[in-house]
């Protein structure tokens, strides 16, 4: 589910900001292009909720690489906008709420957006539930098989 929810991450930022920026889901060590953005995967937790179902909370840091020279305030319009297209992604058809949402500027050279989504799974029981059946009955002596 995680990977699903990096695709439903990416797909929104997309949507939201074009083909001018680039989006990596790998770290990326040379070559980096700005304006460009990074998904991170932080913290995923997977809790036994009840019976089958099963709580799965993960949260992500997208970096931000800025490329103008006013760095702050394009940081601060970037974070407006990743708020809004990232309160609710779409993943396997249905929607999921972002919470948490927050900045950090650890470096001032790059913003940190974090946000948490929390996903509800059922585990879904894979075996047979009925085998093979054959059936021998017998009608006014003559024997048949079903």
């Amino acid at each position: 589910m995680v990977n699903k929810l990096v695709d439903g991450i990416v797909r929104a930022i997309s949507a939201a900001f074009g083909d001018a920026y680039e989006i990596y889901t790998e770290p990326v060590t040379q070559n980096l292009t700005p304006p460009c953005f990074l998904v991170e995967t932080v913290r995923p937790e997977y809790k036994h909720y009840f019976w089958r179902k099963y709580q799965e909370k993960v949260s992500f840091c997208i970096h931000y690489f800025p490329k103008g020279p006013d760095v702050a305030e394009e940081c601060n319009a970037v974070f407006d906008r990743l708020t809004d297209c990232l309160e609710y992604i779409t993943v396997e058809e249905r929607l999921i709420r972002g919470t948490g949402m927050k900045a950090e500027f650890p470096d001032g050279e790059a913003m940190h957006f974090l946000v948490d989504y929390e996903v509800f799974l059922q585990s879904v029981d894979e075996a047979d539930k009925m085998g093979d059946y054959s059936l021998e009955m017998e009608v006014r002596g003559e024997k048949d098989f079903a």
